[in-house]
C-alpha cells in the first residue's frame, strides 16, 4: 500500500509541473514547437547539418529560450509545492518515502520546464509511469 502513496504523490507533483507549464506557456504566448523552430530560423541560430527537430532539442537544452518570466513561473509554483510537500513530510511521518520521491519529480520537472518555449506535456511522465509499473498491485 506504501507503494501506492508514493505514485500518488509523484503524479500530484507531476501536476504541479503541469500547471507551472501551462502557466509558463501563456506567458510565452502559447507558442508551438513550429513557432519555436521557426524562431531559431528567424535568428539564424547555427544548426549544422543536423535536422530541425535535433536543432531544436540542442537549442532548449543549451538555454536558448530561456526567459526571466517562465523561469519565475516555475520558481513560485516550485516554491510552493515543496513547501506543502515538507509540511506533509513534518506532519505525517508516514509518508516520508513518499515525499522524498515527489521532491525528486518536482526538482527534475522543475529544472527542466522553464527550458522549453512550448507547452511539453510529456515532460516528467516517466516518473509516474515507472511507479505505476512498480505498483501495478497496489491499488
Amino acid at each position: 500500500m506504501r507503494l501506492c502513496y508514493n505514485l500518488i504523490f509523484v503524479c500530484l507533483a507531476w501536476s504541479v509541473n503541469i500547471f507551472a507549464q501551462l502557466a509558463a506557456a501563456g506567458l510565452r504566448g502559447h507558442m508551438s514547437q513550429e513557432d519555436a523552430i521557426r524562431q531559431l530560423q528567424e535568428s539564424g541560430y547555427d544548426c549544422g547539418d543536423s535536422t530541425l527537430q535535433i536543432c531544436l532539442e540542442d537549442a532548449i537544452y543549451k538555454g536558448y529560450f530561456l526567459e526571466t518570466a517562465p523561469t519565475i513561473v516555475n520558481a513560485v509554483f516550485f516554491a510552493i509545492a515543496t513547501s506543502v510537500i515538507l509540511w506533509v513530510k513534518a506532519k505525517y511521518k508516514q509518508y516520508v518515502f513518499s515525499c522524498v520521491f515527489a521532491t525528486i519529480c518536482l526538482v527534475i520537472t522543475m529544472s527542466y520546464g522553464p527550458l522549453y518555449p512550448y507547452f511539453n506535456g510529456t515532460l516528467g511522465v516517466s516518473y509516474p509511469l515507472t511507479l505505476s509499473l512498480l505498483t501495478s498491485s497496489c491499488c
